[in-house]
């Protein structure tokens, strides 16, 4: 179940089970219906038991709170607190309020015994939960992670004359965040995009494009300036292929004996420390296998050719999910599991993708925080800048903020640049009457499932099931964040094993 973040410290664990159990995000549908709350309600009170839970706010205080910010009206106040307390907050009175919730209840006429019943519900429903999560395996992960390793799938290019633009906008400004890369999978479905492209590259038109990229591309790759022809430059992209290419020469770039030799003897290089120098390996792998693939295509089966190069430590990574795949399977000659024993994958770990996604995102999310102070024109603003500039992290960041703020809806519904994008989207896609029917009736989930399919397909090129797999997580974050009506936008389809649009 996806998080709503907080500056406090981490839960404890069995505290985090409680607060984060989809058990408990019934509970707060339940009441959102049962009190008519709005959007904006539903995700307030939700906050508002965030910041119980994190001890922002003391459990005395909870009714205060209700009024002040407008949740209810006085005469629900005392009916909806002791719902509050008693379903949402009493299961975990003894381990983490110290006894704070039974003494309110207590002190506003209620009985704590009238709850027995539900507070045993709610344990067992956690307990359940936390031990699927342990039981569950992500099957699906690795037989995939096989299957490429085994062979080169062309990625399905639905318009190539797009996507070659939109990777030499990505190798003239956005690059350097994928030299940083440490995710084997992201790293295959790259490389084989970008390859499907060169392939389909008979006048060498985008190659050259690609590398005409890279020469003029103006990200800092490293921290000190460098000296070129007696002149100090900026560490840039395009002044480390310069600089490269002035040490080896034009016809040498591509000799691994001459980049050896530049790391040894080349003025710059050998200045650098351990962690500059697999960044500059990094872009010198990625500007060589651009400048000889036609060699490397001809020579070598497409599956051993590698523009952004996979690193020890990362095949290492995916030989040892691949390990605990095949260590899961039974022995030979013993049955495997019945169909009902049989050990479903953990849907919520394959919606939020790799240790390595999360955390970026996640840092994307405190600076945008900060940033904005999660107003909802200042992270729209935000959101328009890096979807100009393609910026993955930062945009699913402002994704997710929205739907943790309630005001995606709102952004479609009233921000005329907004519009403009799901209307253009729309016509790109002869989608005339759901266009028609936007104008009339823009607060629907399917526009939102629209608006995202215009982000994760056309503008950032993702594959289907990719998208769909955000889609999942952003719709998860608002049945969470209180508003189920846009819980739906994508799901996980058990039998192909795959995120699919719903």
């Amino acid at each position: 179940m996806p998080k709503i973040k907080n500056n406090q410290n981490q839960l404890p664990q069995n505290i985090e089970n409680i607060w984060g159990a989809s058990f408990g995000v019934k509970i707060n549908q339940n009441i959102s219906k049962t009190y008519n709350l709005t959007i904006g309600q539903s995700a307030t009170l939700t906050m508002l038991i965030t910041d119980m839970f994190y001890k922002k706010i003391p459990v005395a205080n909870l009714g205060k709170q209700l009024l002040a910010q407008k949740i209810v009206s006085k005469d629900k106040v005392k009916q909806l607190e002791l719902e509050l307390l008693g379903k949402k907050l009493l299961v975990a009175d003894s381990e983490w309020f110290d006894g704070q919730v039974e003494k309110k209840i207590t002190a506003l006429g209620g009985n704590v015994h009238d709850y027995a019943s539900f507070v045993a519900e709610y344990k067992f429903a956690v307990e359940k939960e936390v031990e699927e999560r342990k039981k569950q395996e992500v099957k699906e992960k690795a037989e995939k992670i096989t299957r490429q390793e085994q062979e080169f799938e062309p990625a399905v290019i639905r318009d190539p004359k797009r996507e070659k633009k939109e990777a030499v906008e990505m190798f003239e400004d956005n690059i350097a965040e994928l030299l940083d890369l440490k995710d084997y999978g992201m790293k295959k479905e790259i490389n084989a995009r970008l390859i499907t492209l060169l392939l389909d590259d008979e006048d060498k038109k985008f190659q050259n494009e690609l590398l005409d990229a890279l020469y003029g591309n103006k990200e800092k790759l490293t921290k000190n300036k460098i000296i070129i022809e007696n002149e100090k430059l900026e560490p840039t992209i395009g002044n480390w292929l310069k600089d490269y290419i002035h040490f080896t020469g034009v016809e040498e770039a591509v000799s691994t004996v001459k980049k050896t030799k530049f790391y040894i003897d080349g003025q710059n290089a050998k200045k650098l420390s351990p962690e500059e120098k697999k960044l500059l390996d990094a872009l010198l792998d990625v500007f060589i296998a651009i400048k000889n693939f036609d060699f490397y295509a001809s020579k070598y089966d497409l599956a051993d050719i590698e523009i952004f190069s996979i690193s020890e430590e990362e095949i290492n990574a995916y030989a040892e999910e691949v390990k605990k795949y095949i260590e899961k399977e039974p022995p030979a000659g013993q049955s495997a599991a019945s169909e009902e024993e049989e050990v479903m994958p953990d849907i919520n770990k394959l919606m939020q993708g790799s240790q390595e996604e999360q955390q970026v995102v996640e840092n994307a999310k405190k600076q945008i925080q900060t940033q904005t102070r999660n107003e909802y024109n200042k992270i729209a603003d935000v959101l328009e800048e890096n979807l100009l500039r393609r910026k993955k992290a930062e945009i699913i960041a402002c994704l997710e903020l929205l739907a943790e703020i309630g005001a995606m809806d709102n952004l479609l519904a009233a921000d005329k640049r907004y519009q403009d994008f799901i209307m253009a989207y729309f016509k790109r896609n002869n989608l005339q009457a759901e266009a028609d029917e936007f104008k009339a009736e823009p607060y629907q989930a399917k526009f939102i499932a629209h608006f995202l399919k215009f982000i994760f397909l056309e503008r950032l090129g993702m594959r289907e099931e990719d998208g769909a797999r955000l889609a999942a997580k952003i719709g998860n974050i608002f049945a969470v964040s209180g508003s189920p009506q846009y819980a739906q936008l994508a799901y996980f389809d058990m039998q192909e094993n795959q995120f699919k649009w719903s």
